[in-house]
């Protein structure tokens, strides 16, 4: 058996030799021995969904007093803590369910299965609304179904702007200004993606058809916040009978409470 020893000392190197059998292998791999002999330990694997601290929080309260082989007495502790609190940011978004045509129109495709909004009010549900020869972008809130109305115009930069437009509708409905900058934080990003709720759907639906009746029996056309105003206070019949103003604010207000 051939051995090679280095001053450990003099160049800070450990002690190499080759094992003897399957059993010395073991030992020394959980004694952490860098052996020539032995194949070097691959790094944990990294890929999606996994989560991993920073590696000076990886050493345990358990080794937090060993002593430095080789006969070093620096004490780890010291610069260890027992027990260490990691925060890890959440990403706040919001998630678009458009219908297929206005994907098509807004030239965007599905987002990934399990993303959902961070927001309030959760997901909007958006369909293009047709009114005579006018055309706007309707979308309401998962939550409550507040809406939404955008000029098609805008539709270019829908991703830059309906963050603003949300926030003036829950201004124009009465939301407190704290609460509105706290809903516009966790609309950093925006996502789009298809719709899953057909009740959602009857709503966009019945708001279109209420929206073309309303404005046939006008001498001029309604403007985007005039229409909003109205849809609003539309009796919403699956959740009993509540209108969208109403179930906003109590949406803010029971979170205030907590």
């Amino acid at each position: 058996m051939k051995i090679c020893v280095v001053d450990g000392a003099a160049n800070g190197a450990a002690v190499f030799a080759a094992p003897l059998c399957a059993r010395d292998i073991v030992q020394r791999q959980r004694r952490g021995v860098n052996d020539l002999g032995m194949a070097p330990r691959m790094p944990p694997r990294r890929g999606p969904g996994v989560v991993h601290a920073p590696l000076s929080l990886s050493v345990g309260p358990a080794r937090a007093g060993a002593k430095l082989r080789r006969g070093s007495t620096h004490d780890l502790s010291a610069n260890v803590p027992g027990i260490v609190h990691v925060d890890y940011a959440v990403d706040w978004m919001v998630v678009l369910r458009c219908t297929h045509k206005l994907l098509v129109r807004l030239k965007r495709s599905d987002v990934p299965a399990g993303v959902d909004s961070t927001t309030r009010l959760g997901d909007w549900y958006g369909n293009i609304l047709r009114i005579g020869r006018r055309q706007h972008l309707l979308f309401i809130s998962e939550r409550s179904r507040l809406p939404v109305v955008i000029p098609i115009r805008e539709s270019k930069r829908l991703k830059t702007m309906f963050a603003d437009a949300v926030c003036d509708v829950l201004a124009a409905v009465g939301v407190d200004a704290g609460d509105i900058a706290d809903e516009r934080a966790r609309m950093s990003d925006i996502a789009f993606g298809r719709t899953r709720n057909r009740s959602l759907l009857g709503t966009l639906n019945d708001f279109a058809f209420m929206a073309q009746q309303g404005d046939a029996n006008r001498a001029e056309p309604e403007s985007a916040e005039e229409l909003m105003r109205f849809l609003a206070q539309t009796p919403i019949l699956p959740l009993d009978g509540a209108s969208p103003i109403a179930l906003t604010r109590a949406a803010f207000e029971a979170r205030s409470t907590h």
